[in-house]
């Protein structure tokens, strides 16, 4: 991180992380992580964007979910106040669904960038039903 040095006060031990902190293995990492960034690579993710959002599109007919937000591979399922989010993320856990929450009741999906397309809607299926079931 670079800064103003009288900035320098407002950050503490332990209260600035970064996933390639500055040590040789996750330098290697951003390393090997930006050779993959190819122009071909990304096109892929925007194709799987746009499929999974085609999909998407039917979550906001579930009357559990009051819209569906996000770019790309980042997607926010909105909740009703009624069902709370952390209910959601632990029955999808329960079957095998790493998801998380975000502000509002949000349910905050941000799967793996070379996901292919038929774990993610799977993933996606598994999701919609959960959301169905709580509907009942």
């Amino acid at each position: 991180m670079i800064g103003k040095s009288k900035l320098g006060k407002a950050f503490g031990p332990g209260t600035h992380g970064s996933t390639f902190a500055g040590n040789p293995l996750t330098m290697a990492s951003a390393q090997a992580v930006l050779k993959q960034l190819t122009p071909e690579f990304l096109e892929q993710v925007r194709t799987k964007a746009f499929k999974i959002g085609q999909t998407l599109a039917k979550f906001e007919a579930l009357p559990v979910v009051t819209s569906v937000s996000g770019r790309g591979l980042m997607i926010g399922i909105h909740l009703t106040d009624d069902l709370p989010v952390n209910d959601v993320i632990t029955a999808l856990q329960a079957k095998g669904i790493l998801t998380l929450s975000a502000v509002g009741n949000t349910l905050r999906l941000l799967p793996p960038l070379v996901m292919s397309v038929e774990d993610l809607e799977s993933g996606l299926t598994t999701i919609y039903d959960e959301l169905v079931a709580h509907t009942n």
